[in-house]
């Protein structure tokens, strides 16, 4: 059986985006419908909590995750 993407889109990415994607069978979170205004750092808490793939448009995630002495970076 394959293994199922499951995604969890930040609140910047288009509502119509997460609608075609679960039309799709995409198994889909959203923040926007969960957790509006939430910090960014609570975000990737709930992706790697909930073994999802970010989908986001906001740079400070690679920030967050990648620039090194980033608070998250050996994390994500």
């Amino acid at each position: 059986m394959p293994v199922k993407l499951k995604l969890l889109c930040d609140e910047n990415i288009d509502r119509h985006i997460v609608l075609s994607l679960r039309v799709k069978n995409f198994d889909v979170r959203y923040i926007s419908e969960e957790h509006q205004g939430i910090e960014d750092t609570d975000v990737l808490e709930i992706a790697t909590r909930t073994s999802r793939v970010l989908l986001t448009e906001d740079k400070d995630f690679g920030e967050l995750c990648f620039e090194p002495g980033g608070p998250l970076a050996a994390s994500c």
